[in-house]
């Protein structure tokens, strides 16, 4: 007679996925302590949320630790543009909220435009991770992305929506929040790198 805590059962696996979730999380609190290590450290959490999208159970650290090590130079270039440009807009946009009207409507603008900065960083850091790419080919592919496959792209802005609305109703929920964003990411683009496998980019990832 199965019990609800045998390895098949669902409780079982619901608490499995908790826990990697849990651990996944921490690692990139951890590496991303420094600030500067950032994109890194979210490129080896896709590293690892990619695996899991494909039915794998890969060893956590293993695999992060294998994506930040050979991904880092790159990353923490692409963190610094995309960190750079987004304190901007958000300075920018904090100036334009106390200008009136005129400056409302520009502000409308600059949310606009850190929003598709955002999801052009959730693009960037996720295909380092499953693609062999130079740095400015993967900026360039990330922005193009965005607009190429628009559906996955509102889909994954609702999703970060979401859980910001529910971390700050819940701040208990920051303990699995970044995890639970790439977990659902990495399922949201799965069929859409799937397109690119053979294309001229390397496929990263092990078979």
């Amino acid at each position: 007679m199965k019990t609800v805590f045998a390895e098949d059962s669902t409780l079982y696996r619901f608490g499995s996925w908790l826990a990697n979730l849990f651990i996944l999380n921490t690692l990139w609190a951890l590496f991303s302590l420094p600030i500067f290590t950032i994109g890194a450290s979210t490129t080896a959490a896709f590293y690892v949320g990619q695996h899991w999208a494909r039915g794998k159970e890969p060893p956590i650290w293993e695999k992060f630790w294998t994506s930040f090590r050979q991904n880092f130079m790159q990353a923490t270039l692409i963190w610094f543009f995309f960190g750079g440009v987004g304190f901007m807009l958000l300075v920018n946009i904090q100036a334009l909220f106390t200008s009136g009207s005129a400056g409302t409507i520009l502000s409308t603008l600059q949310i606009v435009a850190f929003c598709e900065l955002a999801l052009g960083a959730v693009y960037a850091f996720s295909l380092l991770a499953r693609f062999h790419m130079k740095t400015g080919d993967c900026l360039r592919s990330s922005f193009l992305m965005i607009h190429r496959h628009l559906q996955t792209s509102v889909s994954i802005l609702a999703l970060l929506i979401v859980l910001l609305w529910l971390a700050f109703r819940w701040p208990s929920l920051i303990l699995l929040a970044i995890a639970l964003f790439v977990w659902g990411v990495s399922f949201l683009q799965i069929k859409v790198f799937a397109r690119y496998e053979h294309d001229s980019i390397d496929w990263a990832l092990p078979q």
